[in-house]
């Protein structure tokens, strides 16, 4: 007996998503939050070194 695989649709913004964050849902988590929070950072720095 063949194991029995589900095949489901996309939708547009899960296609969408999928070509526009590089990483596979099986990675951790860790290098969107590391460009996250540098982003987060260089943008709190420009703030303050601009007023």
């Amino acid at each position: 007996m063949e194991p029995q695989t589900r095949i489901q649709r996309l939708t547009d913004l899960e296609e969408t998503v999928q070509h526009l964050l590089p990483f596979s849902e099986n990675s951790s988590g860790f290098p969107y939050a590391l460009l996250l929070t540098a982003t987060l950072v260089l943008s709190l720095l420009s703030v303050i070194f601009f007023l």
